[in-house]
Order: structure tokens, then sequence, then C-alpha cells
């Protein structure tokens, strides 16, 4: 099992999206990221490893990667790839809870569909985020890409008006539940009551705030635990525990077995 890092974002100027062209990108390392990412592949072929399951980059294909996934590309076979690195604010919380909710993270658009990405990814690598306006451009463009990735998933979340604060929620969490931020904190930041969102959050996920926090915390850790060598205190750290001790109680009460005790016999 290889290991595994965090990449932290590299925002600048308080504008949290990045387009970057990557020619002849290889050899990269397991990792789990702090931000959102597309990795749209526009030539090579080469393995990867995403979320502990083999897959194939290949040109046609798109990567959409979520705070809480991982992923690597082990071999020198090279890619062009254009890589999105953007926060949850950056796009609608409607669209990125659709992407996010799907088990899927890997898409192969059809030839035409995939065209248009590359279209619009091409006017996003021209436009400068030095500007307010640019940045509104760079925003609404990125949503076209996410809605053309949507085009294939089979299920979607019908959802009234009145849950767009609960969509935006879900959406902080998925990004931030390594910092383990309260009910009170998201409550506030969503300019909520706190005791209408704790009814609100549990009426709309069907768990409690702080279920569906520690259910978010747990899965990644299984995940860390199964396709990486990474140390049960580490994991505990990356998945957002203060103590390996609290990890350890909560992991096994949740799964039914200790976090070694799962790695040994994955069965």
């Amino acid at each position: 099992m290889a290991s595994s890092r965090l990449v932290k974002s590299g925002f600048r100027n308080g504008v949290n999206i990045l387009i970057e062209q990557k020619p002849d990108f290889s050899l990269c390392t397991l990792h789990g990221h702090d931000f959102y990412e597309l990795d749209i592949i526009l030539g090579g072929c080469a393995p990867t490893t995403l979320n502990g399951r083999e897959a194939m980059a290949q040109a046609g294909t798109v990567f959409f990667l979520s705070p809480a996934d991982f992923h690597d590309y082990p071999t020198a076979a090279p890619l062009d790839i254009c890589n999105i690195q953007f926060a949850e604010d950056m796009v609608s919380a409607e669209l990125l809870m659709r992407l996010t909710d799907s088990q899927s993270r890997l898409y192969r658009p059809d030839e035409a569909s995939f065209a248009e990405i590359n279209r619009l990814t091409a006017i996003m690598q021209g436009l400068s985020a030095a500007n307010v306006v640019n940045v509104e451009i760079l925003t609404r463009l990125l949503e076209c890409i996410l809605l053309l990735l949507c085009q294939s998933l089979k299920e979607e979340r019908h959802i009234g008006a009145d849950c767009g604060n609960l969509q935006r929620a879900v959406t902080y969490l998925h990004g931030h539940f390594r910092e383990n931020p309260s009910l009170g904190e998201v409550a506030a930041l969503l300019h909520l009551n706190e005791r209408y969102f704790c009814t609100a959050f549990h009426e709309y996920t069907g768990q409690t705030y702080k279920e569906y926090l520690k259910r978010m915390k747990l899965r990644y850790a299984r995940r860390l635990l199964l396709a990486t060598s990474l140390s049960v205190t580490e994991i505990a750290e990356q998945s957002g525990y203060g103590t390996q001790s609290h990890f350890n109680r909560e992991f096994k009460t949740y799964y039914g077995v200790a976090p070694l005790m799962l790695r040994k016999n994955p069965g």
C-alpha cells in the first residue's frame, strides 16, 4: 500500500479557482486535497488509483474529485491534463451536490460533450482572475463544465427551492469535515437560527448533524485504511480526529471492528 498526503490549495489573491495546463504530467503520488478538482485528460493513457480502486486515465476522460477523495498517477506514462482546482463557494451548491452525491468520480463524456468541455477550458485559461468580472465568468464557465458531467448521471435529486441553504450546508461539510465545524458555526455561516437548522438538517439528510459529520469522517478514514500505508495515528489526524483513542473508539462502534483489524482482514 502507498502512503498518502494532503495537498493544500494554492489559491491566490482571494480567488478560489486555479486553471493549469499540465503537459507531460506523470508520477504523482497518492494524495487528497482540501479543495475540489477536475482532471480533464486531453491526451495520453496511464493507470491511476482512485479511492483505492484501479482506473485508467486516458484522452476523453474527466475526473471529479472532492476533498473526501484521493488518487494518484503512479507511472511515468505522460498525460496531457487540464487541471481545475476550486473551492465550494465558486459554484452553486445544488450543482456541486449532484456530483458529490454521485458514486461516480470518473466520467467519459460523449465526443461532442468532451469537445465542448475543451472549448470551455480553453476560454478559462485565456482569462485572468485579476478582476471581479473575470472571476464571475470563470465561475459560470466552470458550472457549464460541471453541468456537462451531470448529463451522464442516471439519478438526480430533485429538491425544492427552500432547501438551498441545506444544500450549501452539506456541500460545505464535504469540503471542511476535517476541521470539525460545529452545528452552530455552519448555521451562523448560512445566517440561520441554530435550532431551526438542527431540525431542518435532520429532516433533509435523515441524520443528525453530528451523525452526518461523523459518518463522513469515518468513511474517509476507512478508505485510507484500506488503500494506503498511513499509520492509524496519521489516518485519525487526516480524518479530523484530535486523538487516536477517540478515533479508535468511534471507528469500532461504527464498523464493529478496530481500525487495525479491518486493515488486516478487509473482507
